[in-house]
């Protein structure tokens, strides 16, 4: 899915990979053509929270239950 909208959008992933050390993937996406209209309020970057449902697939049993623990 990300290749796809980083194609889409005229983009490039550069992805390096090496054992015992990880992948890290680069995206480059080109410059928008117009400036931002207007900056975002504090009241736009607030979330509310609803009655969404997520799922989380991790085999490690350390790492899931710190991705699912109550904030």
């Amino acid at each position: 899915m990300v290749f796809g909208f980083v194609k889409q959008s005229g983009g490039n992933i550069d992805v390096n990979s090496e054992e015992g050390h990880g992948t890290t993937f680069k995206i480059y996406l080109p410059k928008a053509d117009i400036e931002a209209s207007q900056l975002p309020s504090a009241d736009d970057l607030q979330s509310e929270g609803g009655t969404e449902t997520i799922l989380c697939v991790e085999d490690d049993a350390n790492v899931r239950a710190y991705v699912v623990a109550p904030t």
